[in-house]
């Protein structure tokens, strides 16, 4: 493949770069997943064994090479070789919105699901089990890790709107006060101040909390559904 902007190539819907691979860069897409190895010269399907292609989320293991996790429709797959195969891992028969790898503990992960709540991996991403009644029946959109402060992390769901671990998510807390609604799409915090977390509420604006949600307020883009927000590092 020569090109990831095909007329066979619709609904992008995550992307990452390998860090244990430079020029190695993967995206999901509606109808399996593609990856490069030469920064985008070529392309090629690594989601073709998979029963159900549309790929929500894609995830690289920071810390072992080859080693992926892709979030679709029928739950959490892994691979240990690039995606030339894969088995599923757990969420089974859940939508997965979200993945995403603790910047502290890099064998603890998260999986955000429609409907089906919040699933947790301890094993480095082996095996995914339920935690607990989080966001169930609900829709979670996105995850984030706090870099500065271990053990907290923000979720973002429509009806809880923004929900807050601070014991690595042992318990929960909803934080939407100063929110306009709570139907939140994404949520991130800033690495380089802690506790402070940006929200986008659907349809409304992004909205600012320096307390890890406690209190909100208003930050700009009125009027947006941002579906995803990133903080890039500088350059050196």
């Amino acid at each position: 493949m020569d090109a990831a902007d095909g007329s066979d190539v619709t609904e992008l819907r995550d992307v990452v770069v390998d860090p244990n691979s430079p020029g190695t860069i993967y995206f999901g897409y509606s109808h399996g997943i593609r990856v490069t190895h030469d920064k985008g010269a070529t392309w090629k399907e690594i989601g073709g064994s998979l029963h159900r292609h549309y790929t929500e989320s894609i995830r690289v293991d920071r810390t072992k090479a080859g080693v992926l996790l892709a979030g679709g429709e029928e739950g959490v797959f892994r691979s240990e070789n690039g995606g030339e195969t894969w088995r599923i891992a757990g969420a089974a028969g859940w939508q997965i919105m979200r993945l995403e790898q603790s910047p502290q503990d890099p064998c603890f992960w998260l999986a955000t699901t429609q409907g089906g709540g919040l699933f947790a991996s301890h094993d480095c991403g082996k095996t995914f089990e339920s935690s607990g009644n989080v966001g169930t029946g609900r829709t979670l959109y996105d995850i984030a890790f706090d870099p500065s402060t271990p053990g907290r992390i923000a979720l973002a769901g429509w009806g809880p709107g923004v929900v807050v671990s601070e014991d690595s998510g042992k318990t929960w807390q909803q934080r939407n006060a100063g929110l306009p609604r709570s139907e939140v799409m994404s949520v991130v915090f800033d690495p380089s101040k802690p506790g402070r977390l940006y929200a986008s509420v659907h349809e409304e604006a992004i909205y600012l909390s320096e307390d890890a949600g406690k209190k909100w307020s208003l930050s700009g883009i009125e009027g947006s559904a941002a579906a995803r927000m990133k903080f890039i590092p500088e350059s050196q």
